[in-house]
């Protein structure tokens, strides 16, 4: 029967239905106490000085957007005080447990459920997902693409600092340079599970879904997809427009492809949607 729309699951009702195992990235030697401190500023939690540095060099763009946060101080209040709950609690925390670690487990344990040969993962950024996934993955060939030149990108980051974890734990992944709407995906094998997690625009998200699931054979894996700012979402500390856009873009390639797919769930408590076929 097609697939019409998403529908939630609990993680522990989808782990069990789908054979998935949690994968201790920890213990695995993918992270270490300052890689979570790196993790953290990536991600934004900023601590001390750098932290009121942050705020002050903000202050401009307070000014110059003040209605627009004010339409969302809620959120941005909401947020802060995560942050602080977040600081306080982290230590107390078995490493694994921690966010962002536990997501970037949950992701892989997930991907490395379906037992892939190939795995094609859209998004490459620093390289902490790709890392996760081939470690979690050992023995399957992961092809990583990402444009070099991204300066129109959610996230711009230096040419040099892309997939620069995967190297670092030297672990082996295939790196594709290249924007996702205009790559020719005749050029890789069949993918058994494409992980998303690029450009997070609408037209970009659901590209990357049209395209992908012409050669993904179990499933694809999105990231950042959370249903609405109330919805249950763990750890993850903001909700914005770039999820609306995720949403937005699943919704709208369903309404049009769901009879490609058995099953379609997004995983309360986390960002994770996961299209199985």
């Amino acid at each position: 029967m097609p697939v019409s729309k998403v529908t939630n699951i609990s993680k522990k009702e989808f782990c069990k239905n789908f054979g998935i195992e949690e994968i201790d990235l920890v213990d695995l030697g993918i992270f270490n106490e300052n890689d979570f401190k790196e993790l953290e500023e990536v991600f934004g939690y900023l601590k001390g000085s750098k932290r009121l540095s942050h705020l002050v060099n903000g202050i401009p763009y307070l000014i110059s957007h003040f209605f627009e946060l004010l339409a969302i101080a809620d959120q941005i209040i909401s947020n802060q005080l995560k942050d602080i709950k977040k600081y306080s609690t982290d230590q107390k925390i078995k490493l694994k447990d921690r966010y962002p670690i536990s997501d970037y487990i949950i992701k892989a344990s997930i991907i490395s459920g379906f037992k892939p040969k190939n795995i094609l993962e859209i998004g490459t950024y620093y390289g902490w997902g790709t890392a996760s996934i081939k470690a979690a993955s050992p023995k399957s060939t992961v092809y990583t693409m990402n444009p070099k030149e991204n300066e129109n990108a959610n996230n711009p980051i230096n040419e040099n600092d892309i997939g620069k974890i995967y190297r670092k734990k030297n672990l082996d992944a295939k790196q594709i340079w290249a924007d996702s709407t205009k790559y020719d995906y005749k050029k890789l094998p069949e993918i058994d599970v494409t992980y998303i997690d690029g450009n997070h625009e609408h037209d970009f998200v659901y590209s990357d879904l049209v395209n992908t699931s012409k050669i993904t054979k179990k499933a694809i894996v999105l990231d950042d997809y959370i249903p609405s700012k109330d919805s249950p979402r763990g750890d993850v500390r903001a909700y914005g427009e770039w999820n609306k856009s995720v949403v937005s873009a699943v919704d709208s390639f369903l309404n049009k492809n769901g009879k490609l797919f058995k099953y379609a769930y997004w995983i309360e408590e986390t960002p994770i949607c996961v299209l199985i076929k």
